[in-house]
């Protein structure tokens, strides 16, 4: 902090973190062997070491600090914040969170903690510990996982209809259009280029393949599964740079303009209160469930085939699987 300022809490913080940060470390390379054959980061080591982390990082002690700012005006250093107002502050998110979601906001203060206590070389920071309590979620409050919801095939082309009406300049159906034609996770969805698109790949549908890299930069070929399909990728690649991304705007951005025009057309509060890109990829798994069974493939092939399809691994349960495609029943 500059000398003889005293910046607000929501600084301090965003210091703290960003001190923490190191970009291009290699973290395997920190780890060590453990006991029992297993490999951890050595305790004391709090470093944060990608973009999407320190941002999420970033987002948690943002919303916290700001709430003990509007609540607690005397509290002027995030190191004499008690773990009390932190645990204040989840129970003020509870209403409107799934369980989920608060135990990696209880998680993320944790850890912020951890690094306001080296930023500041302070050891009396109560909010690095077990201390830090999940409150009980008022939208999961079974504690059952809040997962996305599929939208219907109907209401899908209502949403693509209206995105791609006269007048209208944003991408974001064309990242919608990916995820049900070729099932990414959203965070492969935003980030896929020309040069990811390789119909030069025979496939197994003779169409070619596409590359998302995914969750923890996991790269996967997805199998074009029609004429129409490479159709689609054709029309978009076409006149563009090898470099240049398929969607052009961020995943989040697709997420949000998905939400917003669910809300326009009066689908957001009566049929989809919680749902994102992800509901579409659900549309992926029946379209490629569906077309197996048309096919004749078995019932356990198809199983494996839509599992293998949805990067889930061909070893994952039916169980899970019936979550994607809410028709699966054995035939």
């Amino acid at each position: 902090m500059a000398r003889g300022k005293v910046r607000n809490l929501v600084h301090q913080i965003e210091s703290a973190i960003y001190s923490r940060y190191r970009p291009g470390v290699d973290k395997d390379s920190l780890m060590v062997k453990g006991k029992k054959g297993g490999k951890y980061l050595p305790e004391g080591i709090d470093f944060v070491f990608c973009i999407k982390s320190r941002d999420a990082f970033l987002a948690v002690g943002r919303m916290a600090m700001r709430y003990v700012m509007e609540n607690y005006p005397h509290i002027k250093f995030v190191k004499d914040v008690p773990v009390e107002v932190v645990n204040e502050f989840l129970v003020s998110k509870a209403p409107n969170n799934s369980t989920a979601t608060l135990i990696g906001y209880a998680s993320k203060m944790r850890s912020n903690g951890r690094f306001v206590n080296k930023f500041f070389r302070t050891a009396n920071v109560e909010w690095i510990d077990k201390r830090v309590l999940v409150p009980k979620s008022g939208k999961t409050r079974k504690n059952e996982r809040l997962r996305d919801m599929q939208i219907e095939v109907e209401d899908y082309e209502k949403c693509l209809a209206y995105a791609t009406r006269p007048g209208t300049r944003s991408p974001a159906h064309i990242g919608w259009e990916l995820s049900v034609r070729f099932g990414p996770r959203i965070s492969g969805t935003g980030s896929v280029r020309v040069k990811d698109v390789r119909l030069d790949l025979k496939g197994k549908f003779g169409f070619g393949k596409i590359v998302f890299c995914e969750k923890g930069n996991r790269t996967r070929f997805v199998d074009v599964r029609s004429e129409l399909d490479r159709t689609f990728l054709e029309d978009l690649i076409k006149d563009k740079h090898h470099d240049d991304l398929l969607v052009g705007i961020t995943d989040t951005a697709i997420n949000k303009a998905l939400n917003r025009t669910l809300h326009a057309l009066g689908l957001k509060s009566t049929k989809y209160p919680h749902t994102s890109v992800h509901g579409l990829r659900k549309l992926f798994a029946g379209r490629c469930w569906d077309s197996n069974r048309a096919n004749n493939v078995s019932y356990y092939d198809n199983v494996e085939d839509v599992n293998f399809q949805l990067g889930h691994g061909i070893l994952r349960n039916v169980k899970l699987l019936k979550v994607y495609v809410p028709h699966l029943e054995k035939y």
